[in-house]
């Protein structure tokens, strides 16, 4: 049912509501003819985990689930500025609003908790959490949707393609963790820069677009 899962990042907030806006009515009216599954980030609520984590000494399980929910929050913020989006708790809401026409935006924490997939450190971020959702629900596509035109090389160029065993442990903007589970699962990834709904939109449609593809 699901052409793509689109995670948008906290990056994208940070360039104001009308950055997220635009992004959300391109992903509305994408999910019109193609199904997508919208992931938020953790942006400043996970941010504010990190810091919880810094100054409280917070076990890293603790601040695992302190970080998913921090996810809620911001899907909550995404559910107010996608058109036509549905906050769901569960992956059958999920498929519920999508067949109702709708873009579900997953709260994943119930998801997360339940079926507990990932290991609890920072090493496992939200891109990692997407990536377990593609693969659970059978998505052809992951895009993480950042503020970066893609992954780049050490002299600052941007890769088009990138095999997931050159990432493992590079630095990058994406989580340590998603080059493993991108090989794990084989998907499709692309790192896009969501500031530019359109290169979004042409990756959904199968476009040729700037943005960073991770192989398997």
């Amino acid at each position: 049912m699901f052409r793509a899962v689109v995670k948008v990042g906290g990056s994208i907030a940070r360039h104001g509501r009308a950055a997220l806006e635009r992004l959300g009515k391109a992903l509305a009216g994408v999910a019109a003819a193609r199904g997508i599954l919208v992931v938020p980030g953790g942006w400043v609520f996970a941010d504010a985990v990190r810091r919880a984590q810094r100054e409280l000494s917070l076990t890293d399980e603790s601040a695992h689930w302190m970080a998913v929910l921090a996810m809620n929050q911001y899907g909550l913020l995404l559910n107010e500025v996608i058109p036509r989006s549905s906050a769901c708790e569960s992956l059958e809401e999920c498929y519920e609003a999508a067949s109702e026409g709708r873009v579900p935006v997953l709260l994943p924490y119930r998801v997360i908790r339940l079926e507990d997939p990932l290991e609890h450190s920072w090493r496992a971020t939200s891109d990692s959490i997407a990536a377990y959702v593609a693969a659970r629900v059978g998505a052809e596509l992951l895009i993480l949707a950042k503020d970066v035109d893609g992954i780049y090389d050490s002299s600052g160029r941007l890769v088009r393609e990138v095999a997931c065993a050159d990432l493992e442990g590079r630095q990058t903007c994406v989580d340590p963790l998603l080059p493993l589970l991108v090989r794990r699962y084989r998907l499709k990834c692309y790192v896009v820069n969501g500031l530019y709904p359109e290169r979004v939109a042409d990756v959904i449609g199968g476009r040729d677009a700037i943005c960073s593809r991770m192989i398997p």
